[in-house]
């Protein structure tokens, strides 16, 4: 049975002896009768679920069965002033004898406070069925466009904006896990660490630097690139004790921002490795709303959700993969030009005649070809003559 529940009746009606003993369960609200020179007056029920006893001779009974349909959390009782009261009426839930007992009138009220109830799950379930269906298709348009940007730095910049409008974050920062190639290739395995490689906030603009920290437990992006584990702050200024990071405040004391809310999650890719860290600030009540005063940011920023949680570790796994991907095709493209050039430079070495021939015939080709696509009458030939060299 929903906690707030109202039972209405009206004034002199069949239904106020009926209802009078249920004063302890629910709350009772007589209603005025209507008359010919006063007509049905219904109050608004709200967010309140609502059981109306009605006598079937009622005068504009109509009235009260049009306002039931439009209201989901109202179900209306009717009670006959004679015969029986199996005879099911149009827009009534039940209907309940004149001299029905207490017991069975409570089992009616109780059933129809349970139909409301399913209703509004139901209800609940087919939006929140619309809005994963939605949010499905938003996530499955931002992994095509990611898979199909090759260009790293475009696609670093797109991760990170596409995360921030699906969690409605004012800003956040993408770093990327990092291993320092030894000299010797029997030296074993680098030394990992941090890059903070791109930042963006829609309030505040600053200048920009990428840097390097190391990947220790005692800073957020470092803890969660650790241990694989997603880091959501309602408030950053408040860690829980017994937490090792810590929250570094010199940003926002540089540029008078303030950060609230904080969510700082893992990249992993298919392997399970965590090859970067996303952290995103200030989940905004209003995504188009400016966070430039203290104020604003204590109306317009809330916690991250559970949902911006697992929406934004869902396009984590495609920007992990689609980034790994990307420097796949990078370090291939490099391989090939590398070997290409020392192919080039083997040939070129048994002949010292010929030396650089290969290198020069490629200058001018491109050279050539800058030239001859500019725009402008200098790469339109004249009849019958060559383009100029």
């Amino acid at each position: 049975m929903p906690r707030h529940a109202e039972i209405w009746y009206f004034e002199r009606s069949l239904a106020a002896p009926l209802v009078r003993p249920l004063a302890k369960r629910f709350t009772l609200r007589e209603l005025a009768r209507p008359s010919r020179g006063r007509p049905m007056v219904v109050p608004r029920s709200g967010d309140t679920s609502v059981v109306c006893l009605a006598d079937l001779d009622e005068r504009n009974l109509g009235s009260l069965q049009s306002v039931a349909s439009r209201a989901p959390s109202v179900r209306l009782i009717g009670i006959p002033r004679n015969g029986g009261a199996d005879k099911p009426v149009p827009g009534f839930f039940a209907t309940l004898p004149r001299k029905a007992r207490p017991a069975q009138v409570r089992k009616t009220i109780d059933a129809a406070l349970a139909n409301i109830e399913l209703a509004q799950r139901e209800q609940n379930a087919r939006a929140e069925l619309k809005r994963a269906e939605r949010e499905m298709e938003e996530l499955n348009r931002i992994g095509v466009a990611l898979s199909e940007t090759r260009d790293v730095g475009v696609l670093l910049e797109m991760i990170l904006s596409k995360s921030r409008q699906i969690t409605g974050a004012d800003a956040g920062s993408l770093y990327l896990v990092e291993e320092t190639r030894p000299e010797a290739l029997s030296a074993g395995p680098g030394e990992r660490h941090l890059i903070f490689n791109r930042t963006q906030n829609d309030s505040v603009q600053f200048p920009f630097a990428e840097f390097v920290l190391p990947l220790r437990e005692d800073s957020m992006a470092g803890y969660s690139a650790v241990h694989a584990e997603v880091i959501n702050l309602a408030d950053a200024y408040r860690i829980p004790k017994g937490r090792p990071y810590h929250f570094d405040r010199r940003f926002d004391g540089e540029t008078g921002y303030r950060t609230r809310s904080l969510l700082t999650l893992p990249m992993k890719n298919g392997r399970g490795e965590v090859i970067g860290v996303l952290q995103l600030i200030n989940c905004k009540v209003r995504p188009k709303k400016y966070l430039t005063r203290a104020g604003a940011v204590a109306a317009e920023v809330k916690p991250f959700s559970k949902r911006a949680v697992r929406l934004a570790l869902s396009l984590a796994s495609q920007a992990a993969v689609a980034y790994e991907n990307s420097r796949l095709v990078q370090d291939i493209e490099m391989l090939f030009e590398g070997f290409v050039q020392a192919a080039v430079t083997a040939i070129e070495q048994r002949d010292p005649t010929t030396s650089g021939h290969s290198l020069r015939v490629s200058q001018m080709t491109v050279g050539l070809r800058k030239r001859w696509t500019a725009p402008g009458p200098a790469c339109m030939p004249q009849r019958g003559l060559p383009p100029s060299r």
